[in-house]
């Protein structure tokens, strides 16, 4: 028998990576933005942080509008007191979406 030193599989001989070196940066960056787009999307639907997120927006709500009852309040409503309107709004329309689910008990 003869000994013809180690051997070292090809890349087309199914025993090794068929992935020329090339193309593996762009995979690894591209890999890595999902993988960090993935992580940054389970983050923010977190039901704790949604909760956080809920929670500070709530108190952030109740800073400005009682910084424009207190401080800011003109006859002309301000920038301030637009934000607060749209707010509101939006929480309304939150809250009506949500009738249908009060209604049917689920």
């Amino acid at each position: 028998m003869e000994s013809r030193g180690p051997s070292r599989p090809s890349q087309g001989d199914g025993h090794g990576p068929s992935v020329s070196l090339r193309s593996a940066p762009l995979r690894e960056n591209t890999l890595q933005l999902v993988s960090c787009l993935a992580r940054f999307r389970a983050f923010f639907t977190a039901p704790v942080v949604i909760f956080h997120l809920n929670i500070l927006s709530y108190f952030t709500f109740l800073w400005l509008f009682a910084y424009v009852l207190m401080v800011d309040f003109q006859p002309l409503p301000s920038w301030r007191e637009l934000v607060i309107y749209f707010w509101l709004f939006s929480l309304v329309c939150e809250e009506t979406r949500q009738v249908p689910d009060y209604c049917s008990g689920s």
